[in-house]
């Protein structure tokens, strides 16, 4: 019991300083690790299965995580090359220690509680470090990184945190819970501004899609056609002045002209021209480059690390429809699915998918008995659209965040369903 507490507390805390300091958080995982390899000897030794979780989602989710990592080593192995290598360490490592990690995560019915403060104090830590980052810049044009080395990466960390911050003010708010609904909107503010920060318009997006969908949720639930009404118009105005109020400074000028440029690639893309070389007709290039690939090997794939002489050789093949000696420079296709199934073919690739999917089915099923379940499932949302524009599968922090989170609500639920039985 001792040890699973531990292991608990060292998630916790995790999560808390994930934003301060990435190496701390990361080797709070580590020994949490280690505490759970030896909380399972322990049980085979003396035969306590009390000490394991078995449940039925536990262990299907240490199976995907186990399976997606497994698949990703081996065609390291295959396809051995320094872009390969640097997938697996930042892929395959981070899932392979929840595989290990979950079955020893137990929690009990207060511990909910520890569980949204430490969100809620995460969610702080990080958008604090985010914004102190940018106004040591002083420069409106500066994308802010917080503690992370990449404003993507630290934008959808922050996406993941305010997702789950989100789901708990509009719970808070209509359960009356007046001061923690503060505390939420507090911490939802400056998280989302620090996402303004970064001026990732991925991640913008996705965060702002989640708040939404989650509001209209919450706002479909109200029995009173009069409040809808209300909440309506308070939201209209709010959006409204919000979007007068940044549209009027240098930072939100760099934000709308950063999205008409990639409205501008769209419809170049729409009409057939040749797209020009930013941020998105970069990413058009490698995502028409990447269907096309997969097209070519959709059993197999390619595997990682080895589509810059795939894009070469399709940009001849087909009179260079798309910038190949610029894509070809990257690591990655900045789209988590696309990457897969190239890399992986459609049929080991949608195995790796589970990893994602299962969680994402496992809160929709779980939401219609424990309202909790929108936490993990808008995580798991908000983590599949950031990586339909970025890499957040292939970089460890984001993909540790993710799983770190996705996994305490798991066991969370899981607890809940437990003292249902018992009851």
């Amino acid at each position: 019991m001792l040890i699973t507490r531990i292991i608990l507390f060292c998630l916790l805390f995790s999560l808390i300083t994930y934003g301060l300091n990435y190496h701390i958080s990361k080797s709070l995982i580590h020994i949490a690790a280690f505490f759970s390899v030896v909380n399972i000897v322990f049980a085979l030794k003396n035969r306590t299965v009390n000490a394991l979780s078995f449940e039925v989602s536990t262990i299907c989710m240490c199976t995907v995580f186990l399976i997606a990592a497994t698949i990703t080593i081996i065609y390291t192995q295959i396809f051995n090359n320094p872009i390969s290598i640097r997938h697996q360490q930042n892929f395959a490592y981070p899932l392979f220690y929840f595989a290990i990690i979950l079955p020893s995560v137990k929690v009990t019915e207060p511990d909910y509680q520890l569980i949204f403060y430490a969100a809620l104090i995460g969610c702080i830590n990080m958008a604090g470090a985010g914004i102190y980052d940018y106004l040591q810049a002083n420069s409106s044009t500066y994308r802010t990184a917080g503690m992370q080395n990449m404003p993507i990466i630290y934008a959808s960390c922050m996406a993941l945190l305010t997702s789950w911050i989100a789901v708990e003010f509009f719970r808070r708010l209509f359960n009356h819970q007046w001061l923690l609904m503060v505390f939420c909107f507090i911490a939802l503010s400056i998280g989302y501004i620090a996402i303004l920060l970064t001026a990732s318009r991925g991640p913008i997006i996705a965060s702002s899609v989640i708040i939404i969908i989650t509001f209209a949720h919450y706002l479909a639930s109200i029995p009173s056609k009069k409040k809808v009404i209300y909440l309506l118009i308070a939201t209209g105005l709010l959006s409204t002045f919000t979007l007068t109020l940044t549209s009027q400074t240098k930072l939100g000028e760099n934000i709308l002209n950063r999205f008409g440029v990639g409205i501008n690639n769209l419809s170049t893309f729409i009409d057939g021209s040749k797209k020009s070389p930013t941020s998105i007709g970069i990413r058009l290039d490698m995502w028409q480059a990447a269907l096309e690939t997969i097209s070519d090997n959709p059993i197999t794939g390619i595997g990682p690390g080895t589509h810059h002489e795939h894009f070469i050789a399709l940009s001849e093949k087909q009179s260079n429809s798309f910038n190949a000696n610029i894509i070809r420079r990257f690591d990655h296709i900045h789209n988590d699915i696309l990457q897969i199934l190239m890399s992986f073919g459609l049929i080991f690739g949608s195995v790796t998918l589970l990893f994602i999917l299962y969680p994402s089915l496992f809160f929709i099923q779980a939401l219609r008995c424990n309202p909790c379940a929108a936490v993990g499932l808008m995580g798991c949302a908000t983590f599949i659209l950031c990586g339909l524009t970025d890499a957040t599968s292939f970089r460890a922090p984001s993909l540790t965040l993710f799983l770190l989170t996705t996994s305490l609500n798991v066991v969370y639920i899981n607890s809940k369903r437990l003292v249902g039985k018992n009851a």
